[in-house]
């Protein structure tokens, strides 16, 4: 029997019924990764090089520094990912509305149909919290949580805490390094072969990099008042007529939002 067109429409159409498209819907996998490689590289610190900080002049004052830093990264990082990052709920929906005005091009005034109430200029429902959130920056899976106005705060800190840290923690491990190439140990020692460049792996270089570059987009972000999801694509761009899509492209358009930097960064940091 030969096989005929319409045969062959009917069974893709089968294939487009049976096809699923899953929205990832959160994990705290990526969490629980960052977490541990962090406590293996503290682990590692302590045990390894705390009792020779010494060797490279490092008194107990620096440490003490270094030790409060590392309890103020570790506090901002539980805050930033267990604190209420901004949720909206019909009790605060129409505080958080009188923050910022619709500006009609990036933010329209309409309803949130899964909360069921206004959506406020400047916020978003995530479809992985399921949730509306107030001055929505981005989802951050390290944290497993959003970055809103809530949390925005700690977001930073746990940032750049982070950066300094690690740069911090590159510097001694480099001097370690050089000086046990100085002392002719680097032969004895494999971890410490230079030839084999070992050393890369316990610069915190690709670490420091990515991270740095998040701080500065999250520095421009508070500073500018502009979130990051700001930055990529206006809300329901598909949507926008082409009047407003190219009022939205002109090179003199203000944004409604920026307001001076002390200004927004002592928003951020008021709640």
């Amino acid at each position: 029997m030969p096989f005929k067109f319409n045969d062959v429409q009917d069974l893709l159409n089968e294939k487009k019924k049976k096809a699923v498209v899953q929205k990832y819907k959160g994990s705290p996998n990526f969490c629980r990764m960052f977490v541990s490689l962090y406590g293996l590289g503290l682990l590692y610190f302590i045990f390894n090089v705390w009792n020779r900080l010494n060797e490279i002049g490092i008194g107990i004052k620096l440490r003490m520094v270094i030790i409060s830093l590392l309890f103020t990264n570790i506090y901002s990082f539980y805050s930033a990912s267990k604190k209420d990052p901004g949720y909206l709920t019909k009790e605060n929906v129409e505080t958080v509305c009188k923050m910022y005005n619709w500006d009609g091009i990036y933010y329209v005034k309409k309803d949130c149909y899964t909360c069921n109430f206004i959506k406020p200029a400047r916020s978003k429902h995530c479809s992985i919290c399921n949730r509306c959130i107030a001055v929505y920056d981005h989802h951050c899976v390290w944290i497993n949580s959003c970055v809103g106005l809530r949390n925005y705060k700690w977001f930073m800190m746990f940032l750049l805490t982070f950066i300094v840290i690690c740069g911090w923690g590159s510097s001694v491990m480099f001097q370690l390094l050089v000086r046990n190439h100085n002392m002719h140990e680097v032969y004895k020692m494999k971890r410490f072969d230079i030839r084999s460049n070992s050393y890369k792996n316990l610069t915190d270089t690709d670490t420091v990099m990515p991270k740095s570059k998040v701080l500065s987009s999250t520095d421009s972000s508070v500073i500018q008042n502009e979130p990051t999801d700001y930055f990529y694509k206006p809300e329901d761009a598909s949507k926008l007529s082409k009047e407003k899509w190219e009022l939205a492209v002109e090179e003199d358009l203000i944004n409604p939002y920026r307001k001076p930097s002390l200004s927004n960064t002592k928003m951020y940091f008021s709640f």
